[in-house]
């Protein structure tokens, strides 16, 4: 059987037993609080009231039986449960406050992480840049330094070799007159290290031909001649792609004929950059790469005009 409050007439399991009337009241009810109630001793218990009683009793006769020491005992009691509870709020409070001031300390350091992050990160930027700048500076005058260069590759070496010779005949198989004053320097330099086998070479020769070619990846030094004007070395390379098919054969060397190759000199760079753009563009259906005045070119339609690759990130171009 259920039990009912005798304020609120709602149901109750737990509250305060008034010892007089026998009355169960919630705690709400009556303005006593549970926390203070679990602390009475059962003299406490014994000696409340509920209002309902304490009116009854409180006509002049039943006021004088009171007892001032127990009203006393009973306001003690109540200061007292009060400080603890107060003692317990600043404490509670002191806490939130440390953590608060803690807290507020590491945002602080957060902050100012951040605001260091963000300031590394601008220079980080700015010295990829600067970085990237000079890479690139640099590369265009490697590149420019040999824009007067040929590059000869797939002449056997011969203990006492006149390179002057050999270019002469070289000249005279492609129907180039070399005059005496055209060539700087002529010598040989170890190859560009490389150790994927040369790709298909695609280049037009000046009547429109293309001509194809596979340059093989050898230990025999090129030969690497540098022309004192620019214009003179154009015409030998027009006058190369003329001619196309040199072979050691025809500069009198004995043994099987093998392939002469004449070409742009260009950087390392630049040649890891060829490599590249021949790659993608076999990928992606383009009919022609070649190389005029150290700068590498693509077309992928006879009608359509070449693009030029100059750097890395020109390769969007002919991957789109």
């Amino acid at each position: 059987m259920s039990t009912s409050c005798a304020t609120c007439d709602e149901v109750i399991t737990d509250g305060v037993k008034c010892p007089n009337c026998k009355g169960l009241f919630h705690f709400g009810c009556v303005g006593v609080r549970e926390a203070v109630h679990r602390k009475w001793d059962a003299e406490k218990k014994k000696s409340w009231r509920c209002s309902n009683c304490n009116i009854a009793l409180s006509s002049p006769s039943v006021i004088q039986e009171a007892s001032l020491s127990t009203i006393l005992h009973e306001l003690r009691e109540t200061r007292s449960d009060l400080k603890n509870e107060i003692s317990e709020v600043k404490n509670d409070v002191r806490d939130v406050h440390d953590k608060l001031a803690t807290f507020d300390q590491r945002l602080l350091n957060l902050e100012s992480l951040k605001v260091e992050h963000d300031g590394l990160s601008k220079q980080v930027q700015e010295m990829t840049s600067t970085i990237s700048e000079l890479r690139c500076q640099i590369s265009q005058k490697e590149q420019h330094d040999r824009i007067n260069n040929i590059e000869i590759s797939g002449i056997p070496f011969k203990k006492n070799e006149n390179l002057n010779n050999l270019l002469h005949a070289i000249c005279t198989k492609v129907g180039f007159t070399l005059l005496s004053g055209d060539v700087d320097t002529i010598h040989r330099v170890r190859r560009f290290k490389d150790s994927k086998p040369g790709p298909n070479q695609t280049t037009k020769n000046d009547g429109g031909a293309d001509t194809s070619q596979h340059v093989p990846h050898t230990n025999i030094p090129n030969i690497i001649v540098r022309f004192t004007q620019r214009r003179r070395k154009n015409e030998l390379m027009s006058a190369v792609r003329a001619r196309r098919g040199l072979t050691t054969a025809d500069l009198d060397f004995d043994g099987p004929a093998r392939t002469v190759y004449i070409s742009e000199h260009l950087s390392p760079e630049n040649k890891l950059l060829l490599r590249k753009v021949r790659a993608i563009s076999k990928e992606c259906g383009y009919k022609h790469v070649f190389v005029r005045e150290c700068k590498i070119l693509v077309i992928k339609k006879d009608d359509q005009k070449p693009v030029l690759i100059s750097k890395e990130s020109d390769l969007s171009k002919i991957s789109r």
